[in-house]
């Protein structure tokens, strides 16, 4: 007996963790960001004093104000898309926390997960060259145990994925996967909108953000 004698082979992939994207076409992201930033720059002005490479969080009620409802409204439609696209049923979302994250260069964001929430995610109001990528960090730890070397790494093999975003685009993931935000080798501020989104059969207290922001 071959392996050439066997017929239909396939590699077959299980249990995938899925990361959704959106984008805005460039003019309506432009339009768009602009006014975000300015409704941003109120929530932080003056801005508090802070470490040289250390960002500001703005406070976590943004998808309470009226400024950022039409942003609002987005991110819950895309949560939707994102449980539809997995067959979900449920009985609506709910934002849970939405702030805002100022980055100037060399500012980072170390890894780590959303608890108490479903799904999660980030809209990219400006992501500068050097500062455009968010990673996502392979939630099997025991794929660690035994490693072969690799001839070229792929989305198949690799324990990190480094996905470039840019301005405009909008990423959604599981709450509950690693994530971070590396340095930003810009000389720009990078400048975000994450949140957290919850099915409406699960919330009570433990949803919003536990964490205090850094910009009040």
């Amino acid at each position: 007996m071959k392996i050439n004698d066997f017929k239909n082979a396939a590699a077959m992939q299980f249990f995938p963790t899925l990361v959704w994207r959106q984008e805005l076409p460039p003019a309506r992201a432009e339009a768009a960001n602009n006014r975000l930033l300015a409704a941003i720059d109120k929530q932080l002005t003056p801005r508090p004093a802070q470490t040289a490479g250390v960002g500001w969080q703005t406070a976590q009620d943004l998808h309470l104000q009226p400024a950022f409802a039409d942003l609002a409204k987005v991110i819950v439609e895309a949560g939707e898309a994102a449980l539809k696209s997995i067959e979900a049923e449920h009985n609506g979302l709910t934002i849970t926390g939405c702030w805002a994250n100022v980055n100037p260069p060399e500012a980072r964001h170390r890894a780590h997960t959303h608890p108490n929430n479903f799904l999660s995610g980030v809209y990219y109001v400006r992501a500068p060259q050097g500062g455009n990528h968010i990673s996502f960090t392979d939630p099997r730890v025991q794929c660690a145990v035994m490693q072969p070397r690799y001839r070229k790494d792929n989305v198949l093999n690799a324990s990190v994925i480094n996905l470039e975003v840019a301005d405009g685009v909008m990423i959604l993931f599981p709450s509950w996967l690693q994530h971070d935000v590396r340095r930003n080798a810009s000389n720009e501020e990078r400048v975000t909108i994450a949140f957290n989104l919850m099915l409406n059969d699960y919330i009570e207290t433990i949803s919003p953000p536990i964490w205090t922001p850094s910009g009040t």
